[in-house]
């Protein structure tokens, strides 16, 4: 599931762990931000990991010729 606002500039990115009770998300804010955690849904959605927030980015997804 992606849900986008890029009037505002957030994203969200939530995937369960193929068999597994796990769900993986990650909030992304303007490209410069981002947090990463983990849910076990077999103990009503308790975190289970956090990443926190994170500055930077990686990859620029814009390219010039």
């Amino acid at each position: 599931m992606n849900c986008l606002n890029e009037k505002i500039g957030y994203r969200t990115h939530v995937e369960q762990v193929p068999n597994s009770n796990y769900l993986v998300s990650l909030h992304q804010r303007e490209e410069n931000y981002a947090n990463f955690e983990i849910f076990d849904t077999s103990r009503q959605m308790q975190k289970v990991f956090s990443f926190g927030e994170i500055k930077g980015r990686i990859i620029n997804r814009y390219f010039s010729n």
